[in-house]
């Protein structure tokens, strides 16, 4: 590997300093053109971001339900956003729940896969339809509607009165290139006896496989993760966990115990989350049952791999529940720890999305958590925010930085949209009683940072599924490139670094490429943002 210059990375599109202020988050929807929208009751919906368009600044889709359209917020680069989904084609009126950007024909652009709920809307769902709908995106810039096409029509006349869409996540399961792709459904695991164990409807939860020519194959059954009624999936996580070169499924599961589905790499899947301490729900009075909701990844305590945090439902509606977390012991045979009561961030409220955000840029990655149910005891429950404050310990710090809302909170991701190197947390709320708010959080300091975009030539343009380790100043942290996290939400494909106080010393990059490569990069200055590209590195001549 060769050494990355100076004067290379100043070559590199670079960012202005960050004012030095306190980390306070400050709801700026409405002032840069993000209004008011229509989201699912209960149990609410996602939010997708990405750069869409490729201009270097990240966009955000919106799925709405009960007869709204679905919103495109595309940014224009001067901390504004245009609702531009009817232009687009995008302005579907229906029961949109989640949404998952995503390149499926491998052209180098993003196409939107959006998916389909029926919980509430049975009447309208009988009628036929699909649960799934997929938007490519045309070298204009606008979408066109190819579900039939790409074979992933799911009969919504399928889904049963007690099942609701769950998330969707992509990644390559087959080292072939292409991103392929895992539905979740929720099904029919309500609580109430006279609910649970309903006759529900034949929809479940697949896997298709990318076909490279923009179509899909549904291989749930042949792979071995198709699942029958009374299977609560909500949030999948495609990550190749115990680093043996294959992409493996995580689902985070409501009554019941979570699904690490190990891929063997011949085509099939295992379910083998017990084995490795991570079919525990949250719940202390049995590892067989719990109401997970949210999960997401993030390297918690700098050492290289990736933890995982669980939303579930706080003791109260359910005796002895907690959200989660769990932390990975390290190795090719993963083993993952309960280390929720040393954290310190096991107490939420009725949780639904989580993610992890270095908020104050201090190297130390902190969590957000927001939560809030219909349930009279739980509709004033707040947002969480729990600040690391020593290496593994968090305090919940919501009121002091300013994240600590009542508004039935749903997706929480986190995304850098002005490109000042500091995080915005957008989060989506549940009708509470009325429409909306869609909250930009923002935040400011005066930490040093640096952000990194990986993109490939052909097939994964977005290097979904690379892993981005950097060391600065003796610490290292690390960054998983994904598409679908915490409750029915997707983060950009990029990775953000807070680097404290120390703005002088240069940074290290190891980058593990989805195909196996590993680039590495030394000397690089902080408060950048760097583009790193196939071409563009054989064009400043890295091997």
């Amino acid at each position: 590997m060769r050494t990355l210059s100076k004067a290379i990375a100043a070559g590199l599109y670079c960012l202005w300093a960050l004012p030095a202020s306190a980390q306070v988050f400050q709801d700026i929807a409405g002032s840069v053109g993000i209004g008011t929208y229509a989201q699912a009751p209960l149990m609410g919906g996602g939010v997708a971001a990405a750069d869409f368009d490729e201009d270097g600044d990240i966009d955000l889709f919106v799925p709405n339900t009960g007869g709204f359209a679905d919103q495109l917020y595309v940014n224009l680069g001067d901390g504004r956003f245009a609702e531009q989904a009817m232009q687009r084609g995008l302005a579907h009126a229906g029961r949109s729940r989640t949404a998952l950007w995503v390149d499926v024909d491998n052209d180098g652009d993003l196409d939107l896969l959006v998916g389909t709920d029926c919980f509430g809307f049975q009447a309208a769902c009988s009628q036929g339809g699909s649960g799934l709908r997929l938007y490519t995106q045309e070298s204009n810039g606008n979408f066109v509607e190819r579900t039939e096409a790409a074979g992933l029509v799911e009969d919504m006349r399928n889904f049963g009165p007690f099942q609701h869409r769950g998330g969707l996540a992509a990644g390559d399961i087959d080292n072939d290139g292409d991103l392929d792709v895992y539905a979740a459904i929720w099904d029919s695991a309500e609580p109430a006896p006279a609910i649970r164990g309903a006759a529900s409807g034949s929809a479940a939860s697949r896997l298709y496989r990318n076909n490279g020519d923009g179509s899909f194959t549904d291989i749930s059954a042949a792979a071995g993760v198709l699942l029958g009624g009374n299977s609560g999936q909500w949030q999948p996580l495609m990550f190749d966990l115990d680093r043996d070169g294959w992409t493996d499924i995580f689902v985070s599961v409501d009554f019941g115990a979570n699904l690490w589905w190990r891929n063997l790499g011949n085509g099939q899947f295992s379910d083998q989350a017990a084995a490795v301490g991570l079919a525990y729900a949250g719940n202390d009075l049995t590892l067989s049952g719990g109401n997970d909701m949210g999960a997401v990844f993030g390297d918690d305590d700098g050492d290289g791999d990736f933890d995982l945090y669980l939303t579930n439902i706080v003791d109260g509606y359910f005796q002895g529940e907690r959200n989660v977390l769990l932390r990975n012991l390290g190795g090719t045979s993963p083993q993952f720890a309960d280390v929720t009561a040393s954290a310190g961030v096991g107490e939420t409220a009725w949780g639904w999305g989580a993610t992890f955000v270095d908020g104050d840029l201090d190297g130390d990655l902190d969590l957000a958590v927001t939560n809030g149910f219909s349930v009279p005891q739980y509709v004033n429950d707040r947002s969480c925010y729990f600040r690391q404050e020593a290496p593994g310990q968090y305090v919940d710090r919501a009121t002091l930085v300013g994240f600590d809302d009542t508004l039935w909170g749903s997706t929480v991701i986190a995304a850098d949209l002005d490109n000042d190197g500091s995080p915005e947390l957008i989060q989506t709320t549940k009708v509470h009683p009325d429409f909306g708010p869609l909250r930009i959080m923002r935040s400011s300091s005066s930490h040093a940072w640096l952000k990194l975009r990986p993109r490939q030539r052909a097939g994964n343009r977005q290097a979904i599924g690379a892993v981005v380790h950097l060391r600065h100043a003796d610490r290292l942290q690390s960054r998983l490139i994904s598409a679908g996290t915490s409750f029915l939400g997707q983060e950009p494909a990029e990775a953000l670094f807070g680097l404290g106080a120390d703005t002088t010393s240069l940074a290290s990059i190891h980058l593990s490429w989805p195909d196996g490569r590993e680039s590495l990069w030394d000397g690089i200055a902080p408060r950048q943002v760097l583009s790193i590209d196939d071409d563009r590195l054989a064009t400043l001549g890295f091997e």
